[in-house]
């Protein structure tokens, strides 16, 4: 397999560019419809090769995407973001169920956030959690987003946000 390009690491954790060679390792949990109940399992295999294909395409082209969030080399899940808008960003995130309460989403999006509010020049960060994600609604809150309430546009999902002046001055919060 060629290596994988690394945008980020913790202590535990590497948040990888995507290989074609991942489809397999990330299939249980895009596939698993309970557990990506709030955002929409893939259909099918044939989904994950194209949401994979279209991951690598929004990072060569946006800079960004989900990307492959690996502990010891196996990947456990997913986090980064979408391309709103001129320095505009949506946080998203998914994690195996073997890793969830762990706090891997916490690190991962901490070290995200680090490269959207860096290198990327972001303004905002926003996301949106179903009002039962009690554990997203909890890292969300852990990184310091601030909650803005239901969007109509969005379900009644609720929206968090989270501006590169916030980010600057709760660095470190924990």
């Amino acid at each position: 397999m060629p290596p994988v390009d690394t945008l980020a690491e913790t202590p535990r954790l590497a948040l990888t560019t995507w290989h074609p060679d991942d489809a397999d390792a990330i299939a249980p949990l895009w596939l698993d419809a309970e557990v990506m109940r709030y955002a929409g399992a893939v259909a099918d295999r044939a989904g994950i090769d194209r949401a994979l294909t279209a991951a690598r395409a929004a990072h060569a082209t946006h800079g960004v995407c989900l990307w492959a969030v690996r502990r010891a080399g196996e990947v456990i899940g997913d986090c980064g973001f979408h391309a709103i808008g001129d320095g505009v960003y949506e946080l998203g995130y998914h994690f195996m169920p073997s890793a969830q309460g762990r706090g891997y989403a916490t690190e991962a999006a901490r070290a995200v956030l680090a490269h959207a509010f860096g290198p990327l020049g972001a303004r905002v960060v926003l996301a949106w959690s179903h009002p039962d994600n009690v554990p997203s609604i909890a890292v969300l809150s852990r990184c310091g987003f601030v909650a803005e309430g239901p969007d109509a546009a969005e379900d009644g999902e609720l929206r968090f946000r989270l501006t590169a002046a916030r980010y600057a001055g709760s660095r470190g919060d924990g």
